[in-house]
């Protein structure tokens, strides 16, 4: 060989260096897009499943069939549980609560394969007739926020999702 084409096959060598690593590259960055979108889907599941959970939950404390007290001797929504006072009560742990608002405050991390998911919960008071939504007063609406993240990647769900009381649950 001759010394022109040493440095062709130089050159050669660089080139299909320069194309593979660029092709590793690409690989690697298509594989963890596919994986945070597979895992951003599992967490949208996730708090699509605490939400239909929720909705088999009481709306209030005060309408928990075993607590229930004449609809006529209450004055609602005054009766229903104080704004400051949302959040489970005692005795009661995740996953075993009766109503609602028992989600506020939630915060548990459950095993997502080699990672994990973290869900956060609030619940408060919610009125469409004003812009923020969340309210610092009683109203026939709660509101249900999740935050699900994950300690490894860049899964960051919020869903919301509102419960409204009709008078019966």
């Amino acid at each position: 060989m001759q010394t022109g084409q040493y440095i062709y096959l130089l050159i050669a060598f660089v080139l299909f260096g320069t194309f593979a690593v660029a092709l590793n590259r690409f690989q690697v960055s298509s594989t963890l897009t596919t994986v945070e979108s597979q895992q951003a889907n599992d967490a949208m599941a996730l708090g699509q499943y605490f939400i239909e959970v929720a909705w088999t939950k009481s709306f209030d404390e005060i309408t928990v069939p075993a607590n229930q007290i004449s609809q006529s001797d209450l004055t609602f929504p005054g009766a229903f549980t104080a704004p400051g006072s949302l959040g489970k009560d005692s005795g009661e742990t995740y996953p075993n609560f009766d109503d609602v608002d028992d989600y506020n405050g939630l915060d548990v991390i459950l095993p997502y394969g080699a990672d994990s998911l973290r869900v956060r919960a609030n619940v408060f008071y919610a009125d469409s007739t004003v812009d923020s939504l969340h309210v610092g007063y009683r109203t026939y609406n709660k509101m249900l926020k999740l935050h699900i993240t994950s300690p490894r990647t860049k899964v960051n769900v919020t869903l919301e999702q509102v419960f409204a009381y009709f008078g019966t649950d």
